[in-house]
């Protein structure tokens, strides 16, 4: 697999803990994806957004606080320091993608020691770096950052990224800041050939999300621990795949509202759940080591409503014990008594931590992605439709009268959706419109893709006099 490579310059947001970032992110991506709270060291992962300014597309990262580590230890107890330490990696790992490094500071609580440390340890890496003073109430006012330049970065920028003053004028230097031959870039449309498609990692809390992620990412974009609820946030990641764009989202776990005291976590959640509307493809990851819930069948239930396509992947089949194909069979025989009307949903068996079969998942995607854009011919339908009727006469729902079904088109993709019109004054039972939805599988494939069949009345004609 082939990582997307932007082709637009990349500005990064660093700064000391709870300055701003997310909140700047969200402003100047006219996203609310990034989670804003008062609580520090909220951004754990690195963020993506794209920024549209006079005509130039920029790539905005947002990253998590950066402290030292003797201070977070302090905050978050000494059993925390390989996941501290892994949140400074995605910083590093950001900086080193960086054209451009977007420092921020807090104009409210003025110049820190930590602000001048992380001022040095910038002037070292050899990147242009633009300072702003965040949280100022009024920009105009010179006097309220000018003890910023004691961290010898120039200028500080006056901003407010809460109400976005200042915003523009910062875009404006970040410009002029960027090396020349990264400005002169195409437009998103011009670079993407069409919509990628959105893919959602989705489970819950510790199944390997994260490390299914990274897997099929090939680099640590997302932190991995061993402790629920490490993603906070939803990850949007842009891939190609043998010429195919492919959107990522390495979403937050989905565990019952009882058990989830997180106020963050529960914040994640939700955009999780908005995340759902606008989703083409979800991996609903479960531990190979406990079996399908009723919270994870409610899920899948309310993707299949969403018109989502659904991929269930077994994660840590390493560690099973007689791993056999009869063994997997019984797990699929399992989850599908556990989802009766979702055996069109194809399972995988793989290990994100060893690797073992993740390659099988990304040609699966792409097969599903063809299949969710699949148009079926009027006379293919027609033919379709008789051979249905032959096979199982149309039964009756409500009323007295058989129906008689006299067409039946396709009127959308992405899901295949299909109209099929009956008889005036009689309805179509549930169990025959679900029968065409399964005689459409059987006969055009639709991989992993639920297949949605509406029902019409004809119109009756009224004679004019």
């Amino acid at each position: 697999m082939k990582m997307y490579l932007t082709p637009f310059p990349t500005i990064v947001l660093v700064g000391r803990m709870n300055v701003g970032k997310s909140t700047l992110f969200n402003r100047l991506t006219e996203h609310r994806e990034a989670l804003v709270s008062a609580i520090p060291g909220t951004t754990r992962d690195r963020r993506y957004g794209e920024v549209v300014w006079r005509g130039q597309t920029l790539r905005l990262v947002d990253t998590g606080g950066v402290e030292s580590l003797e201070r977070a230890v302090a905050r978050e107890g000494a059993a925390s320091n390989a996941f501290l330490q892994e949140i400074k990696e995605q910083v590093a790992i950001a900086i080193h993608e960086a054209d451009l490094l977007l420092f921020l500071v807090d104009g409210k609580e003025g110049l820190l020691p930590q602000d001048i440390t992380l001022a040095q340890e910038l002037k070292k890496i050899g990147k242009p770096v633009l300072l702003a003073a965040n949280k100022v109430a009024n920009p105009a006012r010179a006097d309220a950052t000018a003890v910023f330049w004691k961290l010898g970065l120039g200028n500080p920028h006056a901003i407010a990224a809460l109400s976005g003053k200042g915003t523009g004028d910062l875009l404006d230097a970040a410009m002029q800041a960027l090396p020349k031959q990264r400005v002169s870039v195409k437009n998103v449309a011009d670079q993407i050939a069409g919509q990628p498609m959105r893919i959602a990692l989705m489970g819950k809390p510790n199944v390997g999300k994260s490390s299914l992620f990274n897997a099929l990412l090939g680099e640590k974009r997302a932190i991995v621990s061993p402790l629920p609820g490490t993603t906070r946030e939803v990850q949007d990641t842009l891939v190609t795949y043998d010429g195919n764009a492919l959107l990522f989202l390495d979403t937050v776990g989905l565990r019952r509202k009882k058990t989830s005291g997180d106020v963050l976590e529960k914040k994640g959640a939700s955009v999780t759940l908005e995340k759902l509307g606008y989703t083409d493809i979800a991996l609903f990851i479960i531990d190979a080591t406990e079996s399908l819930t009723v919270q994870d069948s409610r899920i899948i239930s309310i993707l299949i409503a969403k018109g989502v396509s659904i991929v269930i992947v077994i994660n840590k089949w390493d560690i099973v014990d007689d791993k056999t194909q009869k063994l997997a069979e019984e797990v699929r025989d399992q989850v599908h008594r556990r989802l009766p009307y979702a055996t069109w949903i194809p399972l995988v068996f793989v290990s994100a931590k060893t690797g073992l079969r993740a390659n099988k998942i990304m040609p699966l995607m792409i097969t599903i992605a063809a299949e969710r854009r699949r148009r079926i011919t009027d006379n293919a339908l027609d033919k379709f439709l008789k051979s249905c009727i032959k096979k199982q006469k149309p039964q009756k729902g409500k009323g007295t009268k058989t129906p008689f079904v006299h067409h039946i088109v396709q009127t959308r993709i992405n899901p295949p959706t299909f109209i099929a019109t009956t008889s005036a004054k009689a309805d179509l039972s549930e169990s025959y419109r679900r029968f065409l939805e399964n005689q459409l599988r059987e006969k055009f494939g639709f991989t992993g893709t639920p297949v949605q069949v509406c029902v019409e009345k004809k119109k009756i004609l009224q004679a004019t006099r």
